[in-house]
């Protein structure tokens, strides 16, 4: 038996990002309020291996992950784990801005996706910096992209995306 679809919702039941993502099993929706989410308990995401969507119901233009202030950070961070099951596009992320993430000594500055998958739609990934994938660098995974800009990310030798 399939247990009911559950809508954690963010900051109403969980004052993070992650929280809301560690708590949530597969099936789930995180809804994401309007703000620019920021800090380490809202940056360098990860599913722990569920089929979740985070999702902005208002759109990229009212929700932020942002990584400012912070050195050599990620906004996604989607690498199969030890123990846990990879990430399949099943996993999503929809209407959601990721920008100032990374420096130009990571791979992946908005997010990195490695032996995983993820579908991203309606979202926007800008101004992020990487060595490589400014916007997203992936790595023997999967992405469907849907309605998705990459606005200003800067690569110091490969993948800037926009």
């Amino acid at each position: 038996c399939t247990p009911p679809q559950r809508r954690p919702a963010v900051p109403a039941d969980f004052a993070a990002l992650r929280s809301a993502l560690r708590h949530s099993r597969s099936g789930d929706t995180v809804e994401v309020s309007p703000g620019t989410y920021g800090g380490t308990d809202n940056t360098a995401l990860h599913f722990y291996g569920q089929e979740v969507t985070l999702e902005s119901p208002s759109g990229p233009e009212a929700v932020t992950v942002s990584c400012a202030g912070l050195d050599n950070v990620r906004g996604l961070q989607i690498i199969q784990q030890s123990g846990w099951s990879p990430e399949t596009t099943r996993t999503a992320m929809n209407g959601v801005t990721v920008s100032t993430c990374g420096s130009p000594s990571v791979l992946g500055g908005g997010m990195v996706i490695m032996r995983a998958g993820l579908t991203i739609t309606h979202s926007r990934i800008a101004d992020n910096a990487a060595l490589a994938g400014a916007g997203l660098y992936l790595q023997d995974g999967h992405v469907v992209i849907q309605h998705v800009a990459f606005t200003n990310n800067k690569a110091e030798q490969n993948g800037g995306a926009g």
